[in-house]
């Protein structure tokens, strides 16, 4: 009641009597034998104030002593203002407590009857949560003191004092169960006969199936998430070692040139210069191996320039090699006299064509541009460019000859499926093709000129 205490003094009946600054209070003798700290329920007083005829509830703590009995069992004790006197055994100290009752429960504002039969339901989201509890009592109600538990919340009960009401905030889906105990003069907490039970009903998201599935549903999410970045992990390892392994396939391929082209060409440039250099060689011989000489350095520098362009990665765009191959035809077909048109798309898509694709691209038109200056007694060759969703088309058509496409005759090597009596290299063109994952197609007939169709996927 006070947290100063100016004295102490025992009545006739053995209660303990104080002197505070907060009024003046007594206690059965007994209920502090009986008190254990941490278990027991809090001590009931009886407290004397302005309301019992006090001029004044502050006590006096000069001198000594500040109380005293008289042999007619009163009790003096001074005050601020005056000396008050009362006998402990005329005053009605135990006064019989009603039963605890609620009053009403809100919800939000909204009120709820504290009767309803099976207690009371409300929806999970609620704010704010009021209980209104009291005990009857005309004779000195400020007197009651209170406290409250929630079951399923508290984990002990809450001193109220006087208040007649318990406040709660966003309760969380359950079920509870409101108890309240009222204490008074009798030194004795009575409690509430029927607790009020309350259920907050949980929204779908928030019922024990809801939880289960979205933690099953976290759980298959890290996992898919995980097996995606073991997968992301394997395929750019899987990435990095086609990169690697393409990286050795240029590499044995420019050594291939370089010692099949390039190397050739050196050893007969070499021979020629032997010969010339032989002081017998006539005149007119020394002028056709100058001559000679001077075709094979030019060879040597478009086969220099042909694997340059291959392994260039700024070439590795349809526009590059269109230009490049187009560029080649021209000047290798002028060079045999033909006439060379081309039908190509003026906007070409950013597609990347790999050194691979673009090196074996070469070699086939190559390959297709030599057999019809060898064969087809042509004027004119047509190279058309076509576009396709899937990739794109290269059709090199010939005015000449044509041959009979009933003289093609299976080839020995399984991986040259074609090969015509006239050994015009067809399934080497095939070969080529197939290596890139493209195709390599013909028609043609006697005397109506040949279309060689190089198509390549692009992914």
């Amino acid at each position: 009641p006070s947290g100063m205490i100016h004295a102490i003094i025992e009545d006739s009946a053995g209660n303990l009597w104080f002197s505070s600054d907060n009024g003046f209070f007594g206690c059965p003798k007994k209920n502090f034998d009986n008190f254990t700290p941490g278990s027991s329920p809090p001590l009931l007083f009886w407290r004397l104030s302005t309301d019992d005829g006090l001029d004044s509830k502050m006590g006096s703590g000069v001198g000594q002593p500040t109380v005293a009995r008289s042999q007619d069992g009163r009790l003096w004790f001074p005050n601020q203002y005056a000396l008050a006197v009362f006998d402990p055994a005329a005053l009605a100290m135990v006064q019989p407590i009603r039963p605890v009752m609620m009053e009403e429960v809100r919800v939000d504002g909204r009120r709820w009857d504290a009767g309803t039969a099976g207690g009371l339901r409300v929806k999970s989201g609620a704010a704010r949560f009021e209980f209104h509890y009291t005990t009857p009592s005309l004779l000195n109600p400020g007197r009651l003191r209170f406290r409250y538990r929630l079951d399923g919340l508290d984990s002990d009960w809450v001193d109220a004092g006087g208040q007649r009401a318990a406040h709660y905030n966003h309760l969380p889906p359950g079920n509870y169960a409101f108890r309240v105990m009222a204490g008074g003069t009798d030194g004795v907490w009575h409690e509430i006969a029927q607790p009020l039970t309350l259920q907050v009903v949980p929204r779908v998201w928030e019922r024990g199936w809801a939880k289960v599935s979205a933690g099953l549903l976290v759980l298959i999410a890290l996992a898919l998430t995980v097996r995606q970045m073991e997968r992301n992990k394997l395929r750019r390892r899987l990435q990095e070692l086609e990169a690697q392994r393409a990286l050795e396939r240029e590499r044995r391929r420019i050594a291939q040139d370089l010692h099949d082209d390039i190397g050739a060409h050196l050893t007969r440039l070499n021979l020629d210069c032997e010969l010339a250099g032989r002081e017998t060689v006539p005149t007119t011989d020394l002028r056709s191996h100058l001559a000679g000489m001077n075709r094979k350095v030019n060879q040597l520098i478009r086969a220099m320039d042909e694997i340059v362009w291959a392994v260039n990665p700024k070439h590795d765009t349809l526009d590059s090699v269109v230009t490049y191959l187009g560029r080649f035809a021209q000047s290798f077909l002028s060079s045999a006299g033909l006439r060379c048109r081309l039908d190509v798309p003026l906007n070409l898509p950013p597609w990347t064509i790999t050194s691979e694709s673009r090196h074996n691209l070469y070699l086939t038109l190559k390959e297709a541009l030599n057999n019809v200056i060898k064969h087809a007694s042509a004027t004119e060759v047509r190279i058309c460019l076509e576009l396709r969703p899937e990739g794109f088309t290269l059709a090199i058509i010939d005015n000449g000859c044509g041959f009979d496409s009933a003289g093609l005759t299976p080839a020995t090597n399984p991986a040259e499926p074609l090969r015509n009596a006239s050994g015009n290299g067809l399934a080497n063109m095939q070969k080529r093709m197939e290596e890139i994952g493209g195709r390599c197609e013909w028609q043609t007939a006697k005397g109506e000129g040949t279309r060689v169709i190089l198509t390549l996927p692009v992914k």
